[in-house]
């Protein structure tokens, strides 16, 4: 009767999750009316091509390597997609493949469009599926009632209602070293065998294979199960080499799995690339300059570590969060081994977050994660209390925590609907006409759809902007802050070209400034959904823009 239970509990708490994070998983959608509007809005998408990557690998006589990520999401994205391709081909809706844009097909915008859903929905399912481990794991650490709790709790976890919806690896990271966490906490509450090490390097391998800083979560975590493992051998009474068998099998299966899967064994080229890639960044983009951007003195570190503290407010809310600190610091106080499940969080810290000297919210995820399960932890702990006062607190904390996040999630939801780019969408179309010239900052991807005919161009960070302004007399400039990175201006707009554009030096005129407003919350952890858009027109085609035409309602 337990298993049938848990097994309700888990398809519940799955379909629960598929209904509350798939509106919204088609935000975004490429309109891909040219070569260089084929992505989705969400930074660092594998869809809709992603898994071209396997036709690079295997078939390509010149390939182009995508160099972001390990070979393994690709796979899954072909899984997800490839059927669809397929069916293209069958029925004829492409004319001849080619690697080049519009790839043959007769109807790019379209097809795109549905490849980008399909190549999302693992995303969806995995996230679905982590909510499932979440409640198995804290029951395995726990009980059962924490586990219903922790389940609901990683449900609610703001960033879960974007990487849901995306085709992002960091949810099929997650879900991977979710996996391999509640392998390890069977080996925390029952020790560690050469069946449970096996499973932990496979899954190890899978999440690492997915996203090389999964890594990290498993380093933090082995330590004490090592530790623990051989002091329970040598209180057993047997040898060494029946110690260190199972670490080793484990290690066995973490290295065959992860060759395969990352790509190394079927490509070597394109992972030496990838790893050129991971260490020494891309020219093209921002990031480059990001990563070690924080200095490396006591300061610097004391800044990161304080916003990492930050997004995992974000992440969890302030409440939950609160309630983690507490379920931590219950959970050691009654030195439970089961407190070593946060030292996940403590790896991504040490071994990604603060080497790199830099923070972007997804680094946080598999953080905010682990200590969720902490967080039920001490609302299931304070409801058991014989104490009446506890129990009250813990119901107060359980109704302000999780209400807490649930609103956020709808504003996100809500948000990515009514994403301010839709919008300013309808507006090029009103008075944009073919040939006209939009300039991007950061891919022409992220601009507003466009309709065929309208070129997108894209102008150089920097001063150099100007240059290129004052020269080619695009008609339309777009200003569309959609990473918190280009707060810095360096890699956007210089202060002195976004003042010329103001104040008009340049020969332009701004007539579009909007952005959907937030139903519960201004801060923007996900900044890439619903950022505030700003258009200008050059001053001589003013005429031909009917002043009704001109809305200036935000104006950072």
């Amino acid at each position: 009767m337990p298993a049938l239970a848990e097994k309700r509990i888990s398809l519940l708490l799955f379909a629960v999750a598929v209904l509350l994070y798939l509106p919204g998983i088609w935000w975004g959608l490429p309109y891909a009316t040219a070569a260089n509007r084929i992505r989705p809005w969400g930074s660092d998408e594998l869809a809709p091509l992603g898994f071209g990557e396997l036709y690079s690998v295997s078939l390509h006589p010149r390939p182009k390597f995508d160099p972001r990520y390990p070979l393994f999401h690709h796979v899954i994205q072909a899984l997800a997609a490839g059927p669809y391709a397929l069916y293209l081909w069958l029925t004829g809706q492409i004319s001849h493949f080619t690697p080049e844009y519009p790839y043959g097909l007769l109807d790019p915008v379209g097809a795109l469009a549905v490849l980008t859903v399909l190549g999302r929905l693992p995303s969806l399912f995995m996230a679905a599926g982590v909510v499932v481990v979440a409640f198995r794991t804290a029951a395995i650490l726990w009980d059962r009632r924490t586990g219903v709790l922790a389940g609901v709790a990683v449900l609610l976890m703001y960033p879960m209602f974007y990487y849901a919806r995306t085709s992002n690896v960091d949810m099929a990271a997650l879900f991977w070293t979710s996996l391999g966490l509640a392998v390890g906490a069977v080996c925390l509450r029952h020790g560690m065998t050469v069946r449970r090490a096996v499973w932990l390097g496979l899954l190890g391998a899978l999440a690492t294979a997915t996203k090389d800083a999964s890594y990290a979560a498993f380093a933090g975590l082995l330590p004490p199960l090592l530790w623990w493992h051989v002091c329970d051998g040598r209180r057993a009474g047997g040898g060494w080499p029946e110690w260190w068998k199972a670490p080793l099998l484990g290690l066995a299966a973490f290295a065959g799995v992860y060759v395969v899967a990352s790509g190394l064994a079927v490509h070597p080229g394109r992972f030496l690339i990838h790893l050129r890639f991971i260490v020494h960044g891309s020219p093209w983009s921002p990031l480059r300059k990001a990563y070690g951007s924080t200095p490396m003195t006591l300061a610097g570190y004391v800044s990161v570590a304080r916003d990492t503290l930050a997004y995992l407010a974000e992440a969890l809310g302030e409440p939950l969060l609160a309630l983690a600190v507490a379920g931590l610091v219950v959970c050691a106080a009654r030195r439970s081994r089961t407190a070593a499940f946060a030292l996940p969080a403590l790896g991504v810290l040490l071994g990604v977050i603060l080497p790199v000297r830099f923070l972007e919210f997804r680094f946080v995820l598999v953080m905010a994660y682990s200590l969720a399960l902490f967080a039920a932890y001490a609302v299931a702990s304070s409801l058991e209390s014989p104490s009446s006062l506890l129990r009250r607190s813990g119901q107060i904390g359980l109704v302000t925590a999780y209400g807490w996040l649930l609103l956020l999630g709808a504003d996100l939801t809500y948000q990515m609907l009514n994403d301010s780019r839709y919008e300013a969408g309808r507006w090029f179309g009103g008075v944009a006409r073919p040939g006209d010239r939009v300039t991007f900052t950061d891919g022409a991807y992220k601009l507003p759809h466009l309709a065929p005919g309208i070129v997108a161009v894209g102008l150089p960070p920097g001063p150099r902007a100007a240059h290129v302004l004052q020269r080619e007399r695009p008609e339309f400039v777009t200003v569309i802050p959609v990473l918190r990175l280009e707060a810095h201006r360096e890699h956007l707009l210089s202060e002195e070209v976004y003042r010329a554009l103001r104040d008009g030096t340049l020969g332009y005129a701004q007539v579009l400034a909007i952005q959907t407003p937030a139903l519960f919350s201004r801060r923007r952890p996900i900044s890439m959904v619903n950022p505030p858009v700003k258009v200008f027109v050059r001053k001589d085609l003013l005429a031909r823009l009917d002043p009704s035409t001109r809305r200036i309602e935000v104006d950072h």
